[in-house]
């Protein structure tokens, strides 16, 4: 049949009925049949008419999700702002040892985390991160991040709960016979570290992701980075420290740690002149007694004969424990202290070994008694006081009733130290507090030097600053360093009266050389004292730790050395301690100077003697060179550090001046300027060359 043309078939064709129904699906909600030119306008119409009511809703529930996520995004934008606040109040608050600042900051910072974790969770956050994640994989590390950050700011809260129950109840733990409750308290704590070690590696691994997401989420990893992993870090470091100290604790029978008395009054390269220390015995966490002695009663029980330094010799023959902390280096004087010690029969036959050295100035008691208040010692007939401590100790040692054979001078001491525990107990908490700031600054100041044999201990105290080790200097260092000693040779304890001030001016040249010039001044105060062992004339080692590659050029206002006794060492069979005899084989004359040249601790040594009488002032100066020290170009970094003798109270000021051409950026001139009148234990600059 053939078909007919398009042109002739009508419009109205559609209109022709049929006796076949059209079969409407089984799908379909309804059956429309179109009746007009508008056929798919009016289907479509009629479809949005039903469609509607459904959009509506839809909208309506991403409105009300995308208000969710609004609120959702304050509340977090408004928590990372707490957190970024308590990490900066962190950060000051931590090396202060505020433990009552540091826990209301960690609680606060936990509180934040914790309600940013809720609203990541009832916002349904939590739920659209695993539906995209699946398109942008960073986002899988969200919920995890969030969640180790959680619990490490529980642990560092719970860490810094027990630090401040140790700070408050520390003394009395150890001398009111609960070492049980001590050593349950520091095994929290070091679990509590372990802890946190372990959460840091987590976090490490997840916070980096975050940056990729969001900047509130970065913001959070920021703040992982620059707060929590490097606290974290370093507790990581206490946690090895913890396992060893408890170890010490918790084994069998006594332990014992040796307590260094160094009296600035006479000084010695690491501190004062041993006079008097401590034995301090440990059983199961308890002090269960300090023993103060006198120095020379163990070295008199001390057989082996041993060369002293050559500085020593024109006041004493033989070397002791008196004088073993002859270097600079306190590791390495604890070390000499505590094996002469040893050796004497006094340790030595009851078998005693010390597991470390803690050395004091004699000011910290004057800090201690500060807080406590007087002390009554009616059977020397004296009340003593931060003010008079010194002088009515000094006095019971030289002239006092023990000072007399087979009597023990150091005595009053012994007599001090229980009565000074007895009021510790009664601190208040306030008291606590200003003992905690006290000696803070005394850490800062060097007046407490820890040393311990394990390594994992040794290994701390470096790490937070108190172990008194010469800083290493990198072999690409580019800067200067200097460290000044005195020691006291005969001169009684005038180092009580003597002000000294300390100046270092330093000028780059154009090639790189670093001309440097110290002057140091010594006035002696003490004319008018009644007693003689102030009035005697100073008589002073001066000696420097300089770069290695420094050259002395002139010195001006020393003293011929004294003349030293002449002892043959050799036909009396003494022995050499391997340290001395390496440092004084280094020791050079410097022509017509008065001066030696050596090495010491890694760096070179400069020394000479210097005397001042009693109402005198005496000026030294020593020009040496540092060559080759810096490389002369726009945007050197240049250090300098100044380690202070523990003991000394001199002020100090330095200058450096930039080579031709150039000025430093921290001081925008030529010559950059630093001064202090008591300097740290260890001062470092850094500063900036810039090409003019």
């Amino acid at each position: 049949m053939n078909q007919a043309p398009k042109k002739n078939i009508s419009k109205y064709l559609a209109d022709i009925r049929t006796s076949i129904k059209p079969r409407t699906p089984a799908n379909t909600l309804y059956a429309y049949k179109p009746k007009t030119k508008n056929h798919l306008r009016d289907f479509l119409n009629a479809k949005k008419r039903f469609l509607r009511p459904i959009g509506i809703a839809g909208a309506a529930i991403l409105a009300i999700y995308a208000l969710s996520l609004a609120n959702a995004k304050i509340v977090i934008t408004r928590n990372v702002d707490k957190i970024l606040e308590q990490a900066a109040t962190l950060k000051y608050a931590i090396p202060e040892f505020r433990t009552e600042t540091i826990a209301q900051s960690l609680e606060t910072t936990n509180q934040a985390i914790q309600t940013i974790h809720s609203q990541t969770k009832t916002s349904g956050l939590l739920l659209a991160i695993s539906a995209l994640s699946r398109f942008f994989p960073p986002l899988t590390y969200v919920p995890d991040s969030l969640n180790s950050v959680a619990l490490l700011s529980e642990d560092i809260l719970q860490m810094g709960k027990d630090v401040d129950y140790l700070k408050k109840n520390g003394v009395q733990f150890m001398t009111q016979q609960k070492g049980g409750e001590l050593i349950a308290t520091l095994e929290r704590l070091e679990k509590n570290i372990g802890d946190i070690s372990r959460l840091n590696s987590e976090i490490k691994n997840t916070s980096f992701h975050l940056k990729t997401i969001s900047s509130e989420l970065a913001a959070i990893s920021g703040i992982i980075e620059k707060n929590y992993i490097p606290v974290s870090l370093q507790l990581y470091r206490a946690q090895s420290f913890l396992q060893a100290f408890l170890n010490i604790l918790k084994q069998p029978g006594d332990q014992h740690l040796l307590l260094l008395f160094q009296n600035p009054s006479e000084m010695r390269p690491a501190g004062g002149f041993i006079g008097s220390f401590g034995d301090i015995t440990i059983n199961q966490g308890n002090v269960t007694s300090i023993a103060v002695d006198d120095i020379y009663n163990a070295d008199r029980q001390l057989k082996a004969l041993i060369v002293p330094p050559k500085e020593l010799q024109s006041i004493t023959k033989k070397w002791g424990a008196r004088d073993a902390n002859w270097f600079f280096n306190f590791p390495t004087s604890a070390q000499k202290v505590i094996g002469l010690l040893e050796q004497s029969d006094l340790y030595f036959k009851p078998l005693v070994q010390f597991h470390g050295a803690v050395a004091v100035n004699t000011n910290i008691l004057e800090t201690l008694l500060k807080i406590t208040g007087p002390i009554a010692l009616p059977e020397y007939g004296r009340t003593i006081d931060s003010s008079n401590f010194l002088k009515e100790i000094q006095y019971e040692v030289e002239a006092g009733r023990d000072k007399k054979p087979g009597q023990n001078p150091k005595r009053i001491l012994s007599a001090l130290m229980p009565r000074l525990i007895e009021k510790l107990h009664a601190l208040t908490d306030e008291q606590k507090n200003q003992l905690i700031a006290g000696f803070k600054n005394h850490f800062e100041k060097k007046d407490i030097l820890i040393y311990f044999k394990d390594w994992k201990l040794q290994n701390f105290v470096e790490s937070i600053g108190v172990a008194g080790e010469v800083v290493p200097l990198p072999k690409n260092f580019t800067g200067d360093y200097l460290a000044i000693t005195n020691t006291n040779v005969g001169g009684g304890k005038t180092d009580a009266v003597i002000t000294q001030t300390s100046s270092l001016q330093s000028e780059i040249t154009a090639g790189g050389d670093v001309v440097n010039t110290l002057t140091i001044t010594r006035t002696h105060n003490g004319l008018k004292e009644k007693d003689w062992w102030y009035r005697s004339a100073n008589k002073n080692y001066l000696k420097i730790l300089v770069p290695e590659n420094a050259k002395l050029l002139s010195v001006q206002g020393n003293d011929p050395a004294p003349a030293s006794a002449a002892y043959d060492y050799a036909k009396e069979k003494y022995g050499h301690d391997s340290d001395i005899q390496e440092m004084e084989k280094s020791l050079k004359p410097v022509a017509n100077l008065k001066a030696w040249s050596g090495k010491e601790s890694g760096k070179t040594s400069f020394g000479t003697w210097t005397s001042v009488k009693a109402g005198a002032e005496k000026t030294t100066k020593i020009v040496y060179k540092n060559e080759r020290a810096v490389e002369v170009a726009d945007g050197t970094a240049y250090e300098f550090f100044f380690e202070k003798q523990s003991g000394n109270t001199s002020s100090f000021s330095y200058s450096v001046t930039a080579p031709p051409g150039y000025r430093w950026k921290e001081s925008q001139s030529e010559t950059f300027t630093y001064e202090t009148p008591e300097p740290n234990g260890r001062e470092h600059l850094k500063i900036t060359l810039t090409k003019i």
